[in-house]
Parts: C-alpha cells; structure tokens; sequence
C-alpha cells in the first residue's frame, strides 16, 4: 500500500520538478513497524534524522524522486519539513 503526501508537501514538489527536479526537498517521513530505512535510502531519501520515540525519519529527496518513496514498503506518510514559527 502506498503512503500518503500532505498537500502542502504536493505543491511544492510539483514546483521544483518544473524548476529543478533534481533539488532536495525537506521531508519527514512516518513509517510503519515493516519499515526499513535502508530501502528508503536506496528510493533517493538522505536520511538526515531518525527518531527514536516516533517511527519517522525525517531527511531529503529530490522531487523527481518522491513518487519512489511513496510507493516504499514501509511509508505511511510523507510531509514537508519546513520552519515553524512561534508567535
């Protein structure tokens, strides 16, 4: 089964494919308890993160490259990992 993309994380890649398909994108990625990293690794992630009490990972991977990762055994969802601000 294929994981889901937040909108947000759709938008922006559907820019850079158009600009520079190549560029890494941000991304945190929720995984599922058959996840393996490594596969994800070889899908176009740089795991720049794991997490230890969450199953995530968070890193980056080119635009033209996320439907792979998508489609990874293991991925339930992948979002855009950008600043937060307080307020």
């Amino acid at each position: 089964m294929a994981g889901e993309v937040s909108d947000e994380l759709r938008r922006i890649v559907q820019a850079k494919r158009k600009s520079d398909p190549h560029q890494g994108v941000p991304v945190i990625v929720t995984l599922s308890s058959e996840a393996d990293v490594e596969t994800l690794r070889e899908k176009g992630l740089k795991v720049r993160r794991s997490y230890e009490n969450v199953a995530a990972v968070s890193g980056t991977i080119p635009a033209d490259e996320l439907d792979a990762l998508v489609e990874a055994g293991g991925v339930k969802r992948i979002e855009y990992d950008g600043e937060m601000h307080a307020y």
